[in-house]
């Protein structure tokens, strides 16, 4: 962990296990008392992503995250608390033979570890940037095209709401880049950082991009960063510090 005003940084937890072959997505519960995160472990070639929870007190017993059994390759991944800690919500992906597809959003309430479907995705679509919304109505996710070998990649994915209790998906924001997130409190506006639209595969600065989603439309105001920023992959914003971006944060 890293504190942002003294530079001090803390290990949380070690994780030793020769098997682990990748860590992704840690989560804190937000009474600060357990992790979520997901973890591939096992042989390279057949290791399924699976979530973990774990005690910040004692950190050296993870505890797997229930999930029915599938005949097909699986796993979970983006696991992701709801404001008030009674539910995990995460993606989960099916690979069968031929190695097509398939995602949904599951919520899982810890006291039952039963999960729930709130929804599927019927189109050959990846599912990534998971969040829920401050009121906990909903879930913010971005929808990518998945496209054949032999066609050129889709630029511009979707990001949509999905509604908890009913599965409703809702477009908020076409022709996103990256991962998108809640920039705002209330959760009026939703934002994202990457380079412009088109350039991608560019050298070109990134860009904070944000939408209001009272607006009629779903045009982006989008901020310069710092010129001596060359990546940035996702924008995350503390609970603390939620507030409308109107100037450059960097």
């Amino acid at each position: 962990m890293h504190d942002l005003e003294t530079g001090e940084e803390t290990m949380l937890f070690a994780l030793d296990d020769p098997q682990l072959e990748s860590l992704t997505r840690i989560d804190e519960s937000p009474d600060g008392t357990t992790m979520a995160y997901s973890a591939a472990v096992g042989n390279p070639s057949s290791a399924r992503e699976r979530i973990y929870l774990i005690d910040r007190v004692d950190a050296r017993s993870p505890r797997l995250l229930p999930v029915p059994e599938s005949d097909l390759f699986d796993g979970q991944v983006e696991p992701t608390w709801s404001p008030d800690g009674t539910m995990l919500a995460y993606l989960d992906y099916q690979i069968d033979e031929v190695q097509n597809s398939s995602w949904s959003i599951r919520t899982v309430e810890l006291e039952s570890s039963e999960p729930r479907i709130i929804f599927e995705h019927a189109q050959p679509t990846r599912l990534y940037g998971l969040h829920w919304s401050p009121d906990a109505r909903s879930l913010l996710v971005t929808e990518e095209s998945i496209q054949p070998f032999d066609e050129s990649p889709r630029i511009g994915n979707v990001a949509v709401s999905i509604d908890a209790a009913t599965g409703e998906r809702t477009v908020l924001a076409d022709d996103v880049v990256l991962e998108v997130t809640y920039v705002a409190d209330g959760g009026g506006t939703i934002g994202e950082i990457g380079s412009p639209l088109g350039a991608a595969d560019t050298l070109e600065e990134p860009v904070l991009s944000t939408w209001d989603l009272a607006a009629d439309e779903d045009t982006a105001e989008t901020t310069a960063l710092s010129a001596s920023l060359s990546f940035a992959s996702s924008l995350s914003i503390a609970a603390c510090a939620l507030q409308p971006m109107t100037a450059n944060p960097l």
